[in-house]
């Protein structure tokens, strides 16, 4: 079938083959959709030989008994992409997350699982809604009407992909939307769901608080030697190192561009880099053993070299440049060694082990004075009619007092605390509160004031927050809809471990 596309001018109506024959396009239509599409895009066409190769079952899983092959769930995986990179085309970096954290692999099975329940369903979309779609789409339109150069060029250039093929891609992404809708229906939200969570991010409190930190009863505790040995194995997990890695890496100057040539190209063609390294007379430094939640010796802190080493073998490199946009260097890094994480022996942590049960046993003295303060200061304001301030004085404990604060606002000497905020804002005005854990000790608050929204300031922003509480509702709702889908699939492959 024809699909006829009625472009915008005079309302003509033409085949979308006419918009085909324009090839060829030799020149960036548009500055923000320059972006090299990664090799992964293809890996739908190849993925029936390499997964021969790889050991990945030819079967990924089934969805209502229909068996789903690799190269299916690539194909989807790879529309996915498109779907993405109108989203993120302006920002190659976020795009890049998705293709190297696996998220666009289980993107791509929850697609073919939602699209199963569509077809289920007989969710149809005719062509001229296809046509409808693709001409009023904003990265198709230059100055509000259709343009065909530009569909070519995005279509050929940036997604790789035949026009027909793309119409059907967005066939089944309209088939999508709709089986949303008729999930969702009528969805409604009252007014007091939206003052509840307006009241929840607007609404203050003052407080007053004391308290009394665990390591001001460090010199009150001692331990025996003979308490180390039953807590260490009480508390193992708390000695577990994480995976530990050490590191090979070239390091190129942004403006070497010779070596940088040298370097890609040999991490193009496989080579390892101690090889890279002894043909062109390039330094290779090395790490010394290292976890990933800190920095990285010699390098410094990178959220993608440490998203990468995971990935690697020991002895493979990664086969492209990271570049360290502060520093303005380049590195080429291989995996020279990989420590598995391991509990430490005892004899290795025993010190810390009495560090740690020292602050342990000082933390209970603190909740234990700090309880008893507690019940005085509730004696006293009930018997003696004190306030708060003057009773936590007469017991030697400073109180401090907040200015106007949120539910997430910082507290000076205990920080943003979810615990102290639920307290401060459940309480009545002039209500004191139980005993609070908080980071390094304990705290008691009395609520000084509470200051209610603004009805009028609510009205304004009343349509804003009845968005966010309608698409809370909406995710919760759908969440829950595709869990219930999901039951009838069953997959065979770790599809994050897919982009491994």
């Amino acid at each position: 079938m024809i699909i006829m596309v009625a472009l915008s001018k005079g309302g003509d109506v033409m085949p979308l083959k006419y918009l085909r024959k324009k090839k060829n396009v030799k020149r960036i239509m548009w500055a923000l959709l320059i972006i090299i599409v990664p090799a992964f895009i293809l890996w739908g066409a190849g993925s029936a030989v390499r997964d021969r190769k790889s050991g990945v079952p030819s079967v990924v899983g089934k969805i209502d008994g229909r068996k789903i092959k690799l190269q299916e769930l690539g194909e989807s995986a790879k529309i996915v992409y498109h779907n993405l990179f109108f989203r993120y085309g302006n920002n190659p970096d976020e795009l890049k997350k998705f293709l190297e954290s696996g998220v666009i692999n289980k993107l791509g099975w929850d697609r073919l699982v939602i699209l199963e329940e569509a077809k289920r369903k007989s969710i149809k979309v005719s062509d001229e809604e296809v046509i409808r779609f693709i001409q009023t789409f904003p990265f198709f339109t230059r100055g509000k009407a259709f343009d065909t150069k530009l569909y070519e060029h995005i279509l050929q250039y940036n997604l790789r992909v035949e026009p027909r093929q793309y119409e059907e891609e967005t066939r089944d992404n309209l088939k999508i939307e709709k089986l949303k809708k008729s999930v969702l229906g009528d969805l409604s939200v009252s007014e007091d769901e939206i003052r509840e969570l307006y009241k929840k991010e607007n609404e203050k409190t003052v407080v007053t608080y004391v308290i009394t930190g665990s390591d001001t009863f460090l010199d009150r505790v001692t331990v025996s030697e003979s308490e180390l040995l039953p807590f260490y194995k009480e508390n193992l997990e708390n000695y577990r190192i994480p995976v530990q890695y050490a590191l090979g890496y070239i390091k190129i100057g942004e403006e070497d561009y010779d070596t940088l040539g040298i370097v890609a190209d040999g991490l193009f063609r496989g080579l390892k880099l101690e090889k890279i390294s002894e043909k062109n007379s390039l330094k290779l430094e090395e790490t010394p053993l290292f976890d990933l939640k800190g920095l990285i010796p010699g390098i410094g802190f990178s959220h993608e070299i440490s998203s990468i080493v995971p990935k690697l073998k020991v002895e493979s490199a990664h086969k492209e440049l990271v570049y360290m946009e502060e520093q303005k260097f380049y590195y080429a890094i291989t995996v020279k060694e990989k420590k598995d994480s391991h509990i430490e022996a005892f004899e290795a942590v025993k010190e810390n082990v009495k560090e740690d049960l020292l602050n342990e046993k000082a933390k209970e003295l603190a909740r234990l004075k700090m309880a008893e303060d507690l019940t005085k200061i509730k004696e006293l304001i009930a018997t003696e009619g004190v306030s708060f301030e003057e009773a936590a004085k007469g017991l030697g404990l400073k109180t401090e007092t907040t200015a106007e604060i949120t539910r997430f606002g910082y507290i000076p000497g205990i920080g943003a605390s979810e615990g102290f905020a639920d307290a401060a804002f459940g309480l009545k005005e002039g209500d004191v509160s139980a005993l609070l854990p908080i980071s390094g000790g304990f705290a008691i608050l009395k609520v000084a004031k509470l200051i209610p929204i603004d009805n009028d300031e609510f009205l304004k922003y009343m349509d804003e927050y009845k968005g966010k509480v309608l698409q809370r509702k909406e995710a919760e709702l759908l969440d829950t809809w595709f869990k219930k889908i999901s039951e009838k699939t069953e997959l065979k492959v770790d599809l994050f471990g897919l982009s491994k």
